[in-house]
């Protein structure tokens, strides 16, 4: 209800400014859609997302290392009960 009434006082020019970055977005996404040789999930996953997603990944390391680590530090606590 809070939205219908925020929207309905909005101005014609706020409205007019919304439509058009609507339409510059509706736009530019295709641009940055990713193709499905390059990810199964494409097109719904942009190419940004997918860069950002590697970075992340590198930046945490080994996964079969970090699990091990984990694994062993939770079972350090094993024999302390």
């Amino acid at each position: 209800m809070l939205s219908l009434f925020a929207w309905l006082s909005l101005n014609s020019s706020d409205i007019e400014t919304a439509k058009e970055i609507a339409n510059q977005t509706c736009y530019l996404i295709p641009y940055y859609a990713s193709h499905p040789s390059r990810d199964p999930r494409a097109p719904q996953n942009l190419a940004p997302v997918s860069a950002l997603e590697r970075e992340l990944g590198r930046r945490m390391g080994n996964a079969i290392l970090i699990k091990r680590r984990l694994q062993c530090f939770l079972a350090s606590f094993g024999g302390n009960k």
